[in-house]
C-alpha cells in the first residue's frame, strides 16, 4: 500500500541555512522544525528530508562527512520526539570541481529524482504527498511529479526577513491565480507562503481535513461556446462552488468560450489545433501551459480534441458527457449525435456523467451522473436542453467533491466520501 509523505528542505527549512563549508555535526534543528514533523507524523505522514549537498562537488566535504553530520542530525530530532523517515540527497553540481560529482544529473533539485527515488523505495504515492522548503527548486520538483500541494517558508536565517516579504506576505496563501504581491511569475509559485516550517505543516494539515485555506484552481479546455464554463463562473460567484478558474484555454481561436473568459477577468489562452503536426505536440504545448499555470483539476468543457494526458493529471482531470456511461459514448458520440443516439435508439432515460479523464474517449473513473427522462415527442435539441439542466448541477457538484477532498479513486470506481471521513 502506498504512503504519503511531507517532503521537507534541509538547510534554511529544518535547520538554519549558514552556508557553512564544513558538515556541520553540531547544527540544531529549528525548533518550529521540530513541532513540525511532530504534527505532521500524529497524522500519518512519512518525513522525508530532499536536499542538494553541491559543497560535496565542491571539494568543501565528503559524502563520509555528510553523512556523520545528517546521523548526528536525525538523533537530534529524534530525540525531540520528531524522527525523520530518511533523508535523500544529491552530491552533484555541474561545474564543481570533484569527480565524480561534477556532473549534470537527475536529482538536483529541481530535477525530481530525489522524490522519485525516495517514492520507490518508500512506497510513497506522490500525488498525495507535500512538499515544504524554503527555495523555488524545491516546489519545481515537487510540481515535476505532480505532488498535492506545496509551500514555501521563509529560510530560516539571519537578515530573512526582507527576502520572506518578496515572497509574499506572511502566514498567508500566495497569489497564485496572478502575478501580483509575491512579484513571482506562476511557473514559481508555491500553492502558499508561510513565515515559519510549522505554519506550512498546518496548512497541509487543514488541506487533509478538506479545508481549503485558498479556493481550487482550474484550468478549462474548450473548443466551442463555454456554456459549461459560464455554468462554473456562475457557481462560484454564488458562492457555492469553492474554485477559481486560472486559465481558460481553447483549441480554436473563433471560440466564444475566451470571450466569456475575459468577461469574468480571467486568462484566456489559444493553443490552435491545426497548427501542431499531431497529438503529441499539441498535446506537449498544451501540458507545457498547465504547468505553467500551476493548477489542481484541469476540467474539459466540451473539448473537442484529443488529449494525451500526462501521469501528473490522471485523478486531476474531468470531463462531463451528455449521456449515462457506458452507453452512447466514445469516439464520435458529442453534441448532437449523443442526443439523435439516445432517441433513435428508443432509451428512455439519459442523462449526463461527469467522470475523471483517463487515456480513452469517456472511459475514466465515473464521479457523479444524474438522469432525465426521455418523452416519447423528444427531439435531439429539446433532449439536449433537459440534459443541459442536469449536467449545470453535476459538473459544480463533482468539482465542489474534489475542493473538499471527497473523492477516492479505486480503479474503476470513485467512492464520494462524508465530510467527516474526509477529515479522518
Amino acid at each position: 500500500m502506498s504512503r504519503k509523505a511531507v517532503f521537507l528542505d534541509k538547510d534554511g527549512t529544518i535547520v538554519p541555512e549558514t552556508g557553512a563549508r564544513t558538515a556541520d555535526v553540531n547544527v540544531r534543528p529549528v525548533p518550529e522544525a521540530v513541532e513540525a514533523i511532530r504534527k505532521l507524523r500524529a497524522a500519518g505522514f512519512v518525513i522525508v528530508v530532499v536536499t542538494n549537498q553541491a559543497a560535496i562537488a565542491r571539494g568543501y566535504f565528503t559524502e563520509s562527512e555528510l553523512a556523520v553530520a545528517h546521523k548526528a542530525l536525525l538523533a537530534k530530532f529524534d530525540a525531540a520526539g520528531a524522527p525523520i523517515d530518511a533523508v535523500y540527497y544529491c552530491p552533484h553540481l555541474p561545474d564543481g570541481t570533484v569527480m565524480p560529482y561534477a556532473i549534470a544529473c537527475g536529482c538536483r533539485k529541481p530535477k525530481p529524482g530525489l522524490l522519485l527515488r525516495a517514492a520507490e523505495e518508500l512506497r510513497v504515492d506522490l500525488t498525495q504527498s507535500y512538499m515544504i522548503g524554503d527555495g523555488e527548486r524545491d516546489i519545481l520538483a515537487a510540481r515535476a511529479v505532480g505532488c498535492k500541494g506545496t509551500a514555501r517558508v521563509r529560510p530560516y536565517q539571519a537578515g530573512a526577513a526582507e527576502q520572506c516579504r518578496q515572497l509574499g506576505q506572511t502566514g498567508q496563501t500566495s497569489q497564485t491565480g496572478r502575478t501580483g504581491q509575491t512579484g513571482q511569475t506562476r511557473d514559481t509559485q508555491a500553492d502558499a507562503v508561510f513565515e515559519h516550517v510549522r505554519d506550512a505543516a498546518d496548512w497541509v494539515l487543514a488541506v487533509e481535513r478538506g479545508k481549503r485555506p485558498s479556493p481550487l484552481r482550474l484550468a478549462v479546455l474548450l473548443s466551442g461556446g463555454g456554456t459549461t464554463l459560464e455554468n462554473l463562473f456562475a457557481k462560484i460567484e454564488q458562492g457555492s462552488l469553492d474554485a477559481r478558474v486560472e486559465v481558460v484555454i481553447a483549441s480554436r481561436p473563433d471560440a466564444y468560450g475566451l470571450e466569456r473568459a475575459k468577461n469574468h477577468g480571467g486568462d484566456a489562452v489559444v493553443i490552435e489545433r491545426k497548427k501542431f503536426a499531431d497529438t503529441a505536440s499539441f498535446s506537449a504545448a498544451l501540458n507545457e501551459r498547465l504547468e505553467r499555470y500551476n493548477v489542481e483539476l484541469v476540467c474539459l468543457a466540451g473539448f473537442m480534441v484529443k488529449w494525451q494526458i500526462p501521469d501528473r493529471h490522471i485523478g486531476r482531470a474531468m470531463n462531463i458527457h451528455p449521456a449515462l456511461i457506458p452507453a452512447f459514448c466514445g469516439k464520435g458520440f458529442y453534441g448532437h449525435f449523443v442526443h439523435e443516439a439516445v432517441i433513435e435508439h428508443g432509451a428512455k432515460v439519459s442523462g449526463c456523467t461527469v467522470h475523471f479523464v483517463d487515456r480513452a474517449y469517456d472511459h475514466g473513473p465515473i464521479i457523479v451522473q444524474k438522469t432525465v427522462p426521455v418523452l416519447a415527442d423528444d427531439t435531439p435539441e429539446t433532449l439536449a436542453a433537459r440534459v443541459f439542466e442536469k449536467e449545470c448541477e453535476a459538473y459544480p457538484e463533482a468539482v465542489q467533491l474534489f475542493a473538499e477532498g471527497r473523492l477516492r479513486i479505486d480503479g474503476q470506481r470513485v467512492r464520494v466520501l462524508t465530510k467527516t471521513e474526509a477529515e479522518v
